[in-house]
């Protein structure tokens, strides 16, 4: 099941505006995961959520200034 908007997001989009409203380009960073961690995640599904959220992070570039660091 997919969700479009949830409270989560709200927050999330808010505080980037909040951020760029003060002249703060935030920089956001995707965390490695331990292989075994990303093995079990992978096994699991995993690529599909991750592959939506980059793409969620991605359709906000027209709206916030962030940075992203994707150590993935």
């Amino acid at each position: 099941m997919a969700y479009t908007q949830t409270r989560a997001k709200k927050y999330f989009e808010r505080t980037l505006q909040l951020y760029n409203l003060h002249g703060v380009e935030p920089v956001l960073v995707i965390m490695p995961y331990h292989p075994a961690a990303l093995a079990a995640f992978r096994a699991a599904g995993w690529d599909v959520k991750e592959d939506a959220f980059k793409a969620y992070l991605e359709s906000l570039r027209g709206k916030y200034r962030f940075q992203l660091v994707d150590y993935t």
